[in-house]
Order: structure tokens, then sequence, then C-alpha cells
């Protein structure tokens, strides 16, 4: 009898699932300069274009030194415009900088390298240990904001071309060995694995960019008028001139770095440009005219004057005077109190 041997092969296939990450790159479709919440890098507040977002997403959770590295593009970024107290246009230099957040904290690292090989972050060794992660890109000015809320600033100089990423091997830091990650950018149809331009659509020279500054709120000009005691008609003709009112300024919202000032406009109740006090305080009746002053200068009615430098930080006064009465007038004036209602209208000036 013919024996059959069934011979059964078992083939195990082992399936291993390596490590990855992900990168994705989302850049800024409308692009417009303004002001650091937080101050990066500096002590204070530094105006600043966002660029886009690298998010990293990976599937064992481990992410060493990622790294950017950039490809025809400049370390200074350089754009014209007007700064406050200069008329005239100035050139403005910026650098890249990477923004994210990192054990509680936001951090903010230069991306400029001569190499064009940068960390996005300070953690070049050890694990990021946060995943996903996201890493903003900005560039960031030089000085601090003293540019003008609501004008355009023109870009003169530099380029932003693409930019590759790459993850190190281990622990370890990039420069111990790296390895290039495909980055997929939702904006552009490029193969995978193509560096990846900064600005949509690959431009490398944006048109003129507007400055919103978000913390500029409008400035209050708080004006108040105290009245000084009542004086006689002598102490007023006896001397130069007599204090009648103290004005106080002050200013809430206002920005340290600018100047302020204001232009005062006196006006009685008559609209004419001399004063006068009125007995009883009524029109009509019998009157004694005054010389008015503010700040040491003779005040017309309706005329503007000018109060500068204003002070951000504490009150501004300014003491008003009364003088020029005619000691005749004053003598055979009917007895009785005698005043004059002043109204006082203060415009900012712009700077």
């Amino acid at each position: 009898m013919k024996r059959t041997t069934l011979i059964f092969l078992v083939l195990l296939i082992a399936m291993s699932l390596s490590a990855e990450v992900v990168v994705t790159y989302t850049p800024s479709t409308s692009l417009e300069f303004t002001r650091s919440l937080t101050p990066p890098l500096y002590s204070d507040e530094r105006m600043v274009l966002y660029l886009g977002s690298l998010t990293f997403t990976s599937t064992d959770g481990k992410l060493f030194d990622p790294t950017l590295f950039a490809i025809n593009t400049g370390i200074h970024f350089t754009f014209q415009g007007q700064i406050y107290n200069n008329t005239n246009s100035q050139p403005l230099y910026f650098r890249m900088a990477s923004n994210y957040e990192m054990k509680g904290a936001t951090q903010w690292k230069w991306l400029d390298s001569g190499n064009y090989n940068n960390s996005l972050t300070y953690e070049t060794r050890g694990n990021i240990n946060t995943n996903p992660f996201t890493v903003d890109l900005y560039i960031v000015s030089e000085i601090p904001a003293v540019h003008i809320t609501g004008l355009y600033y023109e870009f003169i100089n530099g380029s932003f071309g693409d930019f590759q990423i790459a993850t190190a091997h281990n622990s370890s830091g990039h420069y111990q060995g790296y390895e290039y990650i495909p980055v997929e950018d939702p904006s552009t149809d490029y193969p995978p694995g193509s560096p990846v331009p900064f600005l949509v659509g690959g431009v490398t020279a944006p048109p003129p960019l507007y400055y919103d500054n978000p913390l500029v709120t409008q400035t209050q000009y708080l004006l108040s008028i105290v009245d000084a005691p009542a004086f006689s008609i002598q102490d007023a003709y006896l001397q130069d001139s007599v204090k009648v009112a103290e004005a106080r300024l002050g200013l809430q919202d206002a920005e340290p770095s600018m100047t302020y000032g204001v232009v005062l406009v006196f006006s009685n109740r008559t609209n004419s440009q001399d004063f006068r006090l009125y007995l009883d305080g009524v029109v009509g009746n019998y009157s004694i005219p005054y010389t008015l002053r503010f700040n040491g200068d003779q005040v017309w009615g309706g005329q503007e004057i000018p109060w500068e430098n204003l002070s951000t930080s504490q009150t501004n006064y300014k003491d008003i005077f009364l003088s020029g009465i005619d000691p005749i007038t004053a003598e055979n004036a009917p007895a009785g109190e005698y005043s004059d209602t002043i109204t006082v209208q203060i415009t900012p000036v712009d700077h």
C-alpha cells in the first residue's frame, strides 16, 4: 500500500512596525506684522512676522533634536519703513526664530546659524517628550517694537527660500547623525521629500506687509482743572499775576516708547479772544478785563496752545494764572463777587 505523506510547512511571518515621525507644515496664508505678546529673546517686545507652523507626530513618542535645514534662505531679512520719532523711512532688520512650548513655558530660539542648519529647540539632547509637538516659525525684529501701527513695511533684502527637516538618530543630537523626514505641506503638491517653501506658493520676496499691533489700545487723555481758592481783586493788580487754577493731565494706555502731546483751546461764554470777570458771574453785568496765562504764555480765546512731551507714567501739571487787571477799573467796580467760566478742550497731537 502506497503511503502518502503530508508535509505541513508553517510559515511564520513576523511584522515589525518601525518607529516613524510625521512632519506637517502649515504656512501662514496671511502675512502681517504684529507685536509679540511674549517677549522673544529679549526683555522687551518685538515686531514679528508669523511664517507658519511645524507639527511633529511620533508613532513611538520619541523625537530627537528636530532640526531645520534652510535652502536659499538668508540669515537676515531687511524691511523698510517709518518708525516712531523719525519721519524718514528706515531699514529694519529681522532674524528667523522658532517659538514653542515645553515644560509649561513658551520659549524662543534664534534660527540664524551660518551653516543654515538649526536645532528648532534648545533640547538638542534627549527626547522631546511632547507628542504631537508644534513649532511656530517667525522672523523677529532686532530692535524694540517702535514701528507704527497701520503702516506698510517693504521687503528690500534677504530671501525666503525652502527648507527640509531632519531628526537625530538618538538622544546625542543631530551632529552625531540624522535623517531627513519628509515634510507634508497641504498647501502644495510637491513630491514627498521635496524641500518645502517657507511662504505659500514658493514666494521668496513678499509684498509690502501691514503692521497691526494687538497691544495698542486707544490712549486716554484725562484732563482735570482744579480751581485755586478765591482771591481779592487787590491781589490781582498788586501782584504781577495770581494763580487761579491748575491743569492736570494723565495718560492711560500710553506706550512708554512714544512721545505724546496735546493742543489746548481755552474759550469763554462769548467766544471772544479777550477774557473778562463778570459781577456775579453773569455775562452782561459789570466786567473787568483780565489776561489769562498758561505755562507762562498769554492765552487768547479760541487759540491753540501746545502742551508737549507729556509723561506717560505720572500726571502732568501746569498752572493757570490771571494777570493784567487795571487798578482803576477794579477800584471803580461795584462791590460783589466776580468770576468767569472757561471751557478747556484738548486734542491729541500725532507724533
